[in-house]
């Protein structure tokens, strides 16, 4: 037997034993979830490269997950393995990318980059964080900015001489429902 709700949404009732009954919804839109009230656990951060200007670093799209307050990316150069790195690590072969050249943090539910101490700095949306070999300020790092690693070498004709450019794209990483991503 169904009984109609004022919003329209039909609610059945079963009866499990003689002393419990409980209703039970029969369509989907009778309990909207939100995504919003889902508790996130995290970010997962896509990198993009931007060939928009000559002199730019090649490199495949990379994405990178931190889940908890304090979790760090660390940002720099590997001469001795591929570009990419590991989980908490953005390796490039660059030689205007420092060893440790920035990093990605987040704290206190926000992402946040700095440069650590680079020799040819780090941009966010065209803006140098710090002047050369100077650990800047935390900056917030929000979805659609543009972090640009080194500046452009006059003579970066060859790869391993272009600066990296690449437009940043955050996804919020949510617990419940198997892994989602808002």
């Amino acid at each position: 037997m169904a009984q109609l709700m004022p919003d329209g949404a039909a609610i059945a009732h079963e009866t499990a034993s003689p002393w419990v009954s409980r209703a039970i919804p029969t369509t989907s839109s009778a309990l909207p979830v939100s995504t919003s009230t889902l508790p996130h656990t995290g970010y997962r951060i896509h990198l993009t490269p931007l060939l928009d200007q000559p002199g730019t670093y090649r490199f495949a799209a990379l994405t990178r997950e931190l889940r908890g307050s304090g979790d760090k990316l660390f940002i720099g150069r590997d001469k001795d393995r591929s570009d990419a790195g590991g989980a908490h690590e953005l390796l490039f072969r660059s030689k205007v990318v420092s060893h440790a050249h920035a990093e990605v943090i987040l704290d206190g539910g926000r992402l946040f980059i700095r440069d650590t101490g680079s020799l040819h700095g780090t941009s966010l949306n065209q803006l140098r964080l710090s002047s050369a070999r100077r650990v800047s300020k935390l900056r917030q790092l929000r979805d659609g900015d543009i972090i640009q690693l080194g500046t452009d070498r006059a003579y970066g004709v060859v790869q391993h001489d272009r600066f990296v450019r690449a437009k940043v794209k955050i996804e919020k990483i949510v617990s419940e429902q198997g892994g989602l991503s808002v």
